[in-house]
């Protein structure tokens, strides 16, 4: 069984078409409103979405704190550089 734990859709979601083949579970990071929107459209069941502003982003994005809420998994609080 193979299971992705942080992975990031592209604009053609052929990361999440090529999981769905192989019935991979994963965890699919969005980083704004709108990528979670986009992910939520094309992901199953396999695949749960996070949600979190990277650090990086924190001045251009705001955070939907009604989503931040609702999400199982939350993602890109950026502890993987200094």
């Amino acid at each position: 069984m193979l299971i992705d734990i942080h992975c990031h859709n592209d604009e053609h979601q052929q990361i999440i078409q090529v999981q769905q083949q192989h019935q991979m579970k994963s965890t699919i990071s969005s980083t704004s409103n709108a990528e979670y929107e986009r992910n939520r459209q094309v992901a199953n069941a396999q695949q749960k979405l996070s949600y979190g502003v990277h650090p990086w982003q924190a001045r251009q994005e705001t955070i939907d704190t009604d989503l931040l809420a609702s999400v199982s998994v939350i993602g890109e609080i950026g502890l993987d550089t200094t």
